[in-house]
């Protein structure tokens, strides 16, 4: 992970191939000794599980930015009040607003 205003590297690991980006990341912020403001990744990333542990450790503050892959579906509770995956699942736009996000700041860490 990344600190998106310094460039600097503020967690890693390297996985064996069985292991997937979710089961990795509860020791990925284990290494992260401040506050995260706003959490950006790919839809390896996608799922409840990955957005509660984001807000247990940093609070509801915490923006996620994770765009669903294509497949996603919208969650049955979604019908009452939106979560912002689901809003993204039905909007192709939205989907593509987090992409495009995540590779702003791919393009902005390689300068």
């Amino acid at each position: 992970m990344v600190n998106l205003v310094s460039g600097e590297i503020v967690c890693s690991d390297l996985t064996a191939d069985d292991v997937g980006d979710p089961t990795a990341l509860p020791g990925l912020l284990d290494q992260i000794g401040g506050p995260v403001e706003k959490f950006i990744a790919d839809g390896a990333y996608d799922g409840t599980p990955t957005r509660d542990l984001l807000a247990a450790r940093f609070g509801e503050v915490v923006e996620v930015i994770i765009p669903p892959p294509k497949t996603a579906v919208a969650s049955p509770q979604s019908v009452l009040v939106p979560p912002v995956r689901d809003r993204h699942c039905r909007n192709p736009d939205q989907r593509a607003d987090g992409m495009a996000e995540i590779h702003r700041l791919q393009q902005a860490q390689s300068r």
